[in-house]
């Protein structure tokens, strides 16, 4: 099999999504000759992953949220299975608003746990 035969698949399911869901943020689609049945997606903000997570009706528990090591940098994202194909839809953004409302609820929780 070449390589368009093995992404076939994920390509049509990609497009079935785009023809379904015309208003879903457009983001950049990765497929893998590895894994023929993964659709990555990296997504330009954290409300483009919960316009998706919604639209794909992944539960919020699969909504994966983490600090990356400095510069004011997160990640946002979710790996769910829809109709037999595995979607990661991500987001890597810099915020220094976030950064300081979680440090401040996690300085308020130490005062709390001092206490």
């Amino acid at each position: 099999m070449t390589n368009t035969d093995t992404l076939g698949p994920v390509l049509s399911f990609a497009a079935q999504l785009a023809v379904q869901h015309p208003s879903l943020p457009s983001g950049a689609p990765s497929f893998h000759t590895a894994n023929p049945k993964r659709l990555t997606l990296c997504l330009g903000g954290p409300a483009e992953v919960e316009v998706w997570r919604e639209a794909l009706h992944v539960s919020p528990d699969a909504v994966r949220f983490e600090e990356r090591g400095g510069h004011y940098a997160f990640f946002v994202g979710f790996h769910a299975e829809v109709e037999g194909f595995e979607v990661d839809a991500f987001v890597c953004f810099n915020s220094a608003d976030l950064a300081k409302q979680i440090a401040a609820a996690q300085a308020q929780e130490q005062e709390g746990a001092a206490a």
